[in-house]
């Protein structure tokens, strides 16, 4: 099936009754589907940018901290952004499973440095920090399915 076909399948879709449809080729599983997945983002300042979201401002320090959380990500304020996913796919941590993570808890960054990929449809996508400054957090685990505008990191500005 082609990207065409593929197209064509949601159009017929969106103008049906049907709310899900799933296909399984040789290799390939297509779902498509008009339920929207939807995700609390809690903050007190969220960016509305007409354009996609990639970060948003941090206010507050999280309400529930889990035990991984490290003293420097207890003490959130003003200078800290958090990157969200641009996408929804397969988010991976790691250029390759034997090799070391992008980025780690601690780590300098400078702006455009690569924090991780996110695999949709087959393809690769480098997520780029929009920002220098250290990175405080990581809330996403390696190889997991992220969403749509989904904290990936904090980072501290510098």
């Amino acid at each position: 099936m082609n990207l065409k076909e593929i197209q064509n399948l949601i159009k017929f879709i969106s103008k049906t009754d049907v709310d899900q449809v799933k296909l399984e080729f040789e290799n390939v599983k297509i779902t498509v589907s008009k339920r929207i997945k939807t995700q609390l983002v809690t903050s007190d300042v969220i960016d509305h940018n007409p354009t996609p979201p990639k970060t948003e401002e941090i206010q507050t320090p999280p309400k529930q901290e889990s035990e991984s959380v490290s003293k420097e990500s207890k003490t959130i304020g003003n200078n800290h952004k958090k990157i969200l996913s641009p996408m929804l796919g397969t988010l991976y941590l790691k250029p390759s499973p034997n090799d070391p993570p992008f980025v780690s808890v601690g780590d300098r960054i400078k702006k455009g440095d690569t924090l991780c990929t996110i695999e949709a449809m087959k393809l690769f996508n480098h997520i780029n920090s929009e920002y220098s400054g250290k990175i405080i957090e990581v809330l996403v685990d390696d190889s997991s399915p992220v969403e749509f505008s989904q904290p990936l990191f904090v980072i501290e500005l510098s």
